[in-house]
């Protein structure tokens, strides 16, 4: 490819890795050398929150538009102080606990994804958000924005999709996620074949040694958008040279023109990465090419990695050469140590280094196909829900806000909480989600007829429409349903004749009136217990007034009475 070199700009570049597949760029400014090649087919970027389409180093920045359809754009204040055009305007997403960008595929090969994030005090609350970013239902990464810096995540994806689902999830209360810009481009089925599919490979590191510059993705010469940092490393002396042999993984010879060595060959190079998560595949691609030999000088030096001997690398003229290598750390930093071979003339030398860092095993299994297309359903009949979109189970802890799943492979969708949403019109058809056990429809706007189809959903125990404008008869499929109880009340031109009745109201009359009831017997078996006792009189000998003795001519009688009263327990007895 051809490389038009142009005018420099200033334009901000950190020096500083804080932490894994995070990059934090202060407003540093430097001179960038901008190389004009056109804009790729297959690219793919939006600059977020913008009203129109906006141009930067030969790019067009589309809207977010035709990419997603919840959100709100937001201008940045004070944004005359950056250059990049991007970073004028986001996009905040206030409603929805997930919102997801659809990223169209023109390639069955690897994509990078890159988004990027300024908050600068837009909302004038002074509390940068923090967030997680997904990708087609996978955890990508906690975005930890900051009050002036600008951050970008980068991943490296092979996707078995017709698109790319790139999902901003609230994880914190009143923390809105928001984004800067969004890119995707795909590369070479030759690059990076040695990564796992079955992960994606979040962007660690990638610095450019010797350099002052650096390379700003496709502004500064690399094919495939690569930022490539500078970065000075103490005791290392700056070198630099021609023209080289292309790179594997494709890397710009603009990375590797540049280089740093050590003072003398008798003297190690020690590079140092971290922090990194530990017990998690590091695949790692240095590069390495030979500046100022002489003609009888040999540079040879061996690569340990956190001790370990990696091998002997030897350089030749003009030449790019790489090293692959994947670990495995228990460690949560990385320290390379290159040292001279006893024959090498020349000191230990790198030009640029790459380093990715695996996320966990990716998901096989989305949401059911039959939930998924009774969702659209949803998002297609209702205005209030067309925002909704990606993966809407997955992950397990960013589950859509108004839906419940199981924990099967694949997830299925168990309950709809749609109360209050402001749903108009006719219910729409969604009877091939099977799973569904609760729905609750309840306060909307919902008219027409109920369907049939609600009391045919298999495992369905629980259905409120209450509050809406139904009309007709409820169906007979939901009244004679045994194990299904329903809330149709407050639907004042729903026909309830002919056991069209809610259940539900049954069953809570039940349940308030047989309590009511056993109280009611109680109090009148203790207050007919009273009575009686009252009747009898008390059962007190102290509060027992004695009896009169009857005449003499009755005593006898008297006598064989009290006799009688004394014998009747023991007769009662027998």
């Amino acid at each position: 490819m051809s490389l038009v070199k142009k005018d420099s700009i200033l334009l901000p570049i950190e020096h500083n890795q804080t932490s894994m597949h995070k990059l934090v760029i202060p407003f540093v400014l430097f001179n960038l050398v901008l190389y004009s090649q056109g804009q790729p087919d297959s690219w793919i970027g939006i600059d977020c929150g913008s009203n129109k389409s906006t141009a930067t180093f030969d790019l067009i920045w589309d809207t977010d538009e035709a990419y997603i359809k919840s959100g709100t754009n937001h201008l940045v204040p004070n944004s005359t102080l950056i250059s990049l055009v991007t970073f004028q305007t986001l996009r905040v997403f206030t409603d929805q606990n997930k919102n997801c960008y659809t990223l169209p595929k023109t390639s069955s090969y690897g994509y990078f994804i890159r988004a990027t994030f300024l908050y600068a005090n837009y909302d004038g609350q002074s509390r940068p958000p923090t967030f997680d970013l997904e990708i087609d239902g996978n955890k990508w990464t906690t975005v930890v924005t900051t009050p002036t810096d600008y951050t970008f995540y980068e991943i490296l994806y092979w996707s078995q999709k017709r698109n790319i689902s790139v999902c901003l999830a609230t994880t914190n209360k009143d923390e809105f996620p928001f984004i800067s810009s969004l890119e995707a481009w795909p590369i070479y089925y030759t690059m990076y074949t040695g990564l796992s599919r079955d992960m994606a490979w979040l962007t660690t590191y990638r610095y450019d040694y010797g350099s002052s510059n650096g390379v700003f993705g496709y502004a500064g010469g690399d094919e495939f958008n690569r930022i490539w940092e500078p970065i000075a490393v103490a005791g290392a002396v700056n070198t630099s040279g021609g023209s080289v042999s292309p790179c594997d993984e494709n890397a710009p010879e603009t990375a590797v023109q540049d280089a740093i060595e050590s003072q003398d060959n008798a003297t190690s190079l020690f590079l140092s990465f971290g922090p990194m998560k530990t017990a998690t595949p590091i695949f790692i691609e240095a590069y390495f090419t030979q500046m100022g030999a002489g003609f009888s000088d040999t540079r040879s030096f061996e690569m340990y990695v956190s001790g370990n001997d990696m091998g002997t690398i030897t350089t030749t003229d003009y030449y790019c050469s790489t090293k692959s290598l994947f670990l495995q750390m228990a460690s949560s930093n990385i320290t390379i140590e290159l040292h001279p071979t006893p024959e090498s003339t020349l000191p230990p030398i790198i030009s640029a280094i790459e380093i990715y860092t695996a996320t966990d095993p990716l998901i096989t299994n989305g949401t059911n196909q039959s939930d998924l297309n009774g969702l659209m359903s949803f998002t297609n009949a209702y205005s209030r829900l067309k925002g909704w979109s990606g993966e809407p189970c997955l992950p397990t802890d960013t589950v859509w806000q108004w839906l419940g799943c199981s924990a099967t492979v694949p997830p299925r969708v168990t309950s709809l909480y749609l109360s209050g949403y402001q749903l108009n019109g006719g219910l729409t058809n969604f009877q091939q989600m099977q799973a569904l056990v609760d729905i609750d429809l309840s306060n909307n706007s919902l008219s027409g007829k109920i369907p049939d189809f609600l009391g045919q959903l298999p495992n369905l125990r629980k259905l409120n429409l209450s509050h809406n404008d139904f009309s007709g008869e409820v169906p007979t499929t939901i009244r004679h349903n045994k194990r299904l109880a329903y809330d149709v009340s407050g639907n004042p031109n729903l026909d309830l004749k002919d056991g069209g009745s809610s259940k539900t109201a049954l069953i809570i009359g039940l349940a308030v009136g047989i309590p009511l009831l056993v109280i009611a017997v109680l109090l009148i078996v203790f207050w007919v217990r009273r009575v009686r006792k009252t009747e009898n009189g008390s059962t007190n000998p102290q509060e027992h007034t004695p009896p009169t003795a009857p005449p003499a001519d009755d005593q006898q009688d008297y006598i064989d009475l009290k006799q009688d009263e004394t014998m009747a327990p023991d007769m009662n007895l027998r």
